[in-house]
């Protein structure tokens, strides 16, 4: 009995249960220290940066949007185009500004949308998410120009 008290209690926990000594981070876990890392650079740096990390890191995305997601191109909203995309009512689940948008890639934007769309529908897009998806856009804008 002695050897079993000495074992951590998530150690203890799986050998009865069988469940996992140790979960992984949570996607809002795993945001917030992105947001760390990246918020420490220069803006016209941080959409590479976070747009290499939701490619690369499917913790990211919540279980719910795939790291594919972010690797291909997001349908347009009916009746737009990519040539009057400033023109388009693009449903948004993160807020940006008015400017932000007009500057932003619109693939990029629709990406972005969508992904926090999917993520707002299951309750996952608390803060760390969504400051890291409007840096994604604001960063984007700002190093195209704008």
């Amino acid at each position: 009995m002695v050897v079993i008290r000495a074992l951590p209690l998530g150690l203890l926990a799986a050998l009865f249960i069988g469940a996992p000594a140790f979960a992984a981070p949570d996607c809002q876990t795993e945001a917030q220290a992105l947001l760390k890392t990246v918020e420490a650079r220069p803006m016209t740096q941080r959409a590479a940066l976070i747009l290499e990390a939701l490619e690369d890191n499917e913790a990211l995305g919540c279980g719910i949007v795939p790291a594919s997601h972010w690797l291909k191109d997001a349908a347009l909203p009916q009746g737009c185009s990519l040539k009057a995309f400033k023109t388009c009512d693009v449903p948004q689940g993160v807020p940006v500004a008015q400017q932000v948008q007009v500057d932003v890639e619109p693939q990029l934007y629709l990406r972005v949308q969508s992904a926090a769309i999917q993520l707002a529908a299951t309750g996952n897009l608390r803060r760390p998410i969504k400051r890291l998806l409007q840096l994604l856009l604001l960063s984007n804008a700002i190093q195209r120009g704008g």
